[in-house]
């Protein structure tokens, strides 16, 4: 994503710098560049940002399904008491765990347990 992305801001700067001066003035010209260099990074950050939320997100499911507990604020969420739902990105309590009978707890605010 991010090769193409750079690509893209490649060929945009190149088409903007090729346009005649009669076109646009070279301030205008300076004004776009930066704009778009800015837009283009910005959405690089972001674009990384998520993935390392993503990542994290991937290494504590992986804990999880190999039998480790998490710690997410006071509780312990472990296999045993609950269950992990895709679609919410979430630990849902078992119903068999009455200590945690209707507890969702949000996998962002979970760290593996040492």
């Amino acid at each position: 994503m991010r090769i193409i992305l750079f690509l893209i801001l490649l060929l945009a700067v190149l088409l903007i710098i090729a346009l005649s001066d009669e076109i646009i003035s070279k301030k205008s010209k300076g004004v776009i560049l930066v704009v778009l260099v800015l837009i283009f990074g910005g959405v690089y950050f972001f674009s990384q940002s998520a993935q390392n939320s993503q990542n994290e997100s991937t290494e504590l499911l992986l804990a999880f399904e190999q039998g480790k507990s998490l710690k997410c604020g006071a509780v312990e969420v472990n296999a045993s008491n609950f269950n992990f739902e895709y679609g919410t990105q979430s630990f849902v309590a078992k119903k068999d765990a009455k200590a945690f009978a209707g507890q969702i707890i949000a996998i962002k605010d979970c760290e593996i347990k040492e």
